[in-house]
């Protein structure tokens, strides 16, 4: 199996294995914003950094950690969205984070 499908398997765990979290942020009233109410899945993975690294290309270096790189899957499933009071309706979006090598002094934000 190579690196994308399994990449593409983890993310379709996250939605069978991952227990709910409530999330919610912004004002539903606030001007220039999108508000979301949402329900989010975190899957936390240490893979194999070789097929990881060649999914992510030679652009960025992937962060390894006791021979292991760390992907962080989040899948958030949203019954109602609002733009500046109007509402959109209901949305899901999934985002991928994989740790990468950086300037030793960041910090995380």
């Amino acid at each position: 199996m190579n690196a994308s499908r399994r990449f593409a398997t983890a993310v379709v765990a996250v939605a069978l294995l991952a227990g709910p979290v409530a999330a919610q942020s912004g004002e539903s009233n606030a001007k220039g914003w999108l508000w979301r109410q949402c329900n989010e899945d975190v899957l936390i993975l240490d893979l194999d950094p070789v097929p990881l690294q060649q999914f992510v290309g030679s652009e960025f270096t992937v962060l390894v950690t006791d021979g292991k790189a760390r992907v962080i899957i989040v899948a958030q499933d949203c019954p109602g969205s609002w733009f500046d009071g109007v509402e959109l309706g209901p949305a899901q979006e999934v985002h991928e984070w994989v740790a990468i090598e950086a300037q030793r002094d960041m910090r995380p934000v």
